[in-house]
């Protein structure tokens, strides 16, 4: 396992490994108001955490192609969190509430100072009402054992806004409907680490009720996708790669969602190491389960259908007009009510646009956005997209 500090280290500071860009040409919302009649997504665009540029951008997409923009402290891997009545956006110190049905803006301060996310790690809890982001804290006052690594949950809804200690460091994480489920493995010290557990962290007035379980001795490398849910199971990919071997493995972790236990460890696919690592899922976003299926979206924008009860995977179909670059920081993808959302720079057409496919294959739907100028790379100062939501 000599190769999985290399893998912790990338995931603690994905920040150092980030060199890209977004220019933005468009008429800017007004800080009192934003209007949402129209808006059926929206991306989050913001630089590393080593950037000397202190500012993010929220940018509301209408699907006549025209977009809107807010500022806000600038958060790696910051997101866009949808929930019933409000869109919230998280800032270093501040939290930002756009009202769904006026459009005016409301913001607040926190009681806790963030600067870098999980990636995608944040979520909207339907039960209770609570929205929720994790942020990347890292080591609080650094030990030999490396055993004092600190997450951050900010949390609330209309009324409260608070801020709980995660004293971990995470390697996945997902919600479903009525609680946050986070995976985590014990930091044992010299590069080294233990076995891999879950937490379940669930809102209980003005606090949580936290499950622990022990998922398994071994911890995993990589994770490559959040950790997604269906009414009886959690699902996470993560990569495998032993010293010993020259394959990496794709594999799929099923959890029991009422026990907290691990079910199956399946293989999806494997790759040769030296092999350039497109194969890996699209983002973190690029994963999705219902009752009977998992799917996900290769770096190769091939669109894959894993079987829940055996885990043999096929490919469905593969994105149209699609040819994958090196550092391709203008793309993402998501998943919404059972169809997959895809935002690009379309070399033809010279211009970003959202497709919509179905999860049968189809291309329903087609948005150009003209006022979003192609990505250019400037290093550590440069803006590229983090995030991307479908508004409800």
């Amino acid at each position: 396992m000599g190769k999985l500090n290399r893998y912790v280290i990338l995931g603690a500071v994905l920040a150092i490994a980030i060199v890209v860009g977004i220019v933005f040409y468009s008429t800017h919302a007004n800080k009192n108001t934003v209007t949402l009649e129209d808006v059926f997504a929206a991306v989050y665009v913001g630089t590393s955490a080593l950037s000397e540029n202190s500012k993010g951008v929220t940018v509301f997409i209408q699907e006549d192609g025209t977009i809107q923009q807010m500022t806000r402290d600038n958060i790696e891997w910051g997101t866009v969190i949808n929930t019933a009545d409000d869109i919230v956006l998280n800032g270093q110190d501040h939290i930002t509430l756009v009202d769904k049905g006026t459009g005016n803006v409301h913001t607040v301060k926190s009681e806790c100072s963030v600067h870098s996310g999980y990636q995608n790690s944040s979520g909207y809890l339907k039960t209770s009402g609570i929205y929720y982001e994790l942020f990347n804290h890292g080591f609080e006052d650094y030990d030999e054992n490396a055993s004092n690594y600190r997450s951050v949950l900010r949390w609330g809804n209309e009324k409260q806004h608070d801020c709980t200690d995660v004293p971990h460091y995470l390697v996945a994480d997902g919600s479903d409907e009525e609680s946050i489920f986070m995976m985590t493995t014990k930091m044992i010290g010299d590069g080294e680490f233990g076995e891999l557990y879950i937490l379940q962290y669930t809102p209980k007035g003005n606090e949580f009720q936290i499950k622990e379980a022990t998922l398994r001795e071994d911890t995993l490398e990589l994770s490559l996708s959040n950790i997604v849910s269906n009414s009886t199971h959690l699902y996470v990919m993560y990569l495998w790669e032993e010293d010993s071997r020259d394959e990496e493995e794709l594999r799929v972790l099923k959890v029991n969602k009422e026990t907290l236990e691990l079910e199956d460890d399946f293989l999806v696919g494997t790759y040769p190491a030296e092999e350039d690592p497109y194969f890996f899922p699209f983002n973190q976003d690029a994963f999705h389960v219902t009752e009977k299926e998992l799917y996900f979206v290769t770096g190769y924008g091939e669109v894959q259908q894993m079987d829940l009860q055996n885990g043999a995977a096929k490919t469905l179909f593969t994105l149209e007009d699609y040819t994958r670059g090196e550092w391709d920081i203008d793309e993402h993808i998501t998943f919404n009510d059972d169809q997959l959302y895809f935002i690009r720079f379309h070399e033809q057409k010279d211009v970003h646009v959202i497709d919509v496919y179905s999860l049968g294959g189809e291309r329903t739907a087609t948005y150009d956005v003209p006022e979003l100028q192609k990505m250019e790379k400037k290093g550590f100062q440069t803006r590229y997209i983090q995030d991307f939501e479908i508004i409800n």
